[in-house]
């Protein structure tokens, strides 16, 4: 059974048959979202919402004559804001009809890998022959375990008519204060690097040497200020909490799942909702992480902590993503007027 359930409220169904069951007694014509039809049957997925945004997708296939038999499901949450990249592939699992999508060029240093919410749509077009293009990924997430953690005062929050975060742009007009504290501090330095870093800048200054004198100044100053960061990173981490030197981030999660992510995010807005079936209270939280916004759904039991925008939340996530495909429109030819 998928432990994601329990993000969007279903914390008390324990075993598969039960899910069925809410399947077979809930499946209607207007919870198809997509089919595809071949020789003997016709797949199609059913979007069951328990809340606005989220809910069961149960993908079943209908033989010619008979009731619909569900294949697979699973929870998925949904999400309105665009993550615009150049390209992104699709990837099938060997075991079922089910399909990851792959970003290679995302900013982040490794490939983001999430589920695909929306396969049948995607099996539509590989059926049909059509040339599709991928215009934009709407990611979200599901969360079984997360936290409220207090915001880095790295800028000033303010809330728009909306009711969401807005972040002013980061003043760096204090970075001359960075080495500040360590002229108080008694410890040494080089010993910290030694323990902490294993870092060899002899290519970089004969790098320095080679240069003429202009650059030469200028990796100079680029190397002392790099330095002195590194110093300082050195002694707050000894000092402070990690979360107050981390403002975001995602990472893969230690686990064997490779859509699965850790993060720490900036609360843009959160919403408390209700699921309609079991009233079990979840949140919806949107969460701002490096330049990726998603909205990731969570069982109010499985959260610590107050969410209130501008704060931030630290937990694990299912990641997920709706893909929107579009028909490549096919170039005609201009015809020669010569005869």
């Amino acid at each position: 059974m998928n432990v994601y359930l329990r993000a969007i409220g279903f914390s008390k169904i324990s075993n598969n048959e039960e899910l069925h069951e809410f399947f077979a007694k809930n499946i209607e014509e207007k919870y198809l979202v997509a089919n595809v039809t071949s020789d003997v049957k016709l797949v199609g997925q059913y979007n069951i919402g328990v809340t606005q945004n989220a809910g069961v997708s149960f993908i079943g296939r209908q033989p010619k004559s008979g009731e619909v038999i569900c294949d697979y499901y699973f929870p998925y949450a949904m999400s309105h804001t665009p993550f615009r990249i150049s390209e992104c592939l699709v990837r099938k699992y060997r075991d079922r009809d089910a399909y990851l999508g792959v970003v290679d060029d995302a900013p982040l240093g490794f490939s983001l890998v999430f589920y695909l919410t929306n396969p049948v749509l995607y099996n539509s077009f590989l059926n049909s022959g059509k040339e599709y293009y991928v215009r934009n990924i709407y990611l979200s997430g599901l969360s079984v375990e997360g936290m409220i953690i207090l915001p880095m005062e790295s800028g000033k929050f303010t809330v728009n008519a909306d009711g969401e975060l807005e972040q002013a742009p980061y003043d760096a007009s204090n970075s001359g204060k960075l080495g500040d504290d360590l002229l108080s501090d008694n410890i040494d330095i080089e010993e910290k690097k030694e323990n902490y870093i294993n870092f060899n800048n002899n290519d970089i200054k004969q790098d320095i040497i080679n240069h003429p004198l202009k650059d030469k100044e200028l990796a100079q100053r680029k190397m002392e200020q790099l330095d002195l960061l590194l110093d300082n990173l050195l002694v707050r981490a000894q000092k402070e909490d990690l979360f107050s030197i981390v403002h975001t981030t995602i990472s893969p999660a230690d686990s064997l799942e490779c859509d699965e992510y850790d993060i720490i995010g900036d609360i843009i807005s959160c919403t408390q909702k209700v699921n309609a079936w079991t009233d079990e209270v979840i949140w919806d939280l949107k969460i701002k992480t490096l330049d990726i916004v998603l909205n990731v759904f969570i069982n109010s039991e499985d959260l610590v902590g107050e969410p209130q925008v501008g704060r931030r939340f630290k937990g694990k996530i299912w990641l997920q993503g709706e893909i929107e495909f579009l028909e490549k429109k096919k170039r005609q030819s201009k015809k020669s007027e010569t005869q």
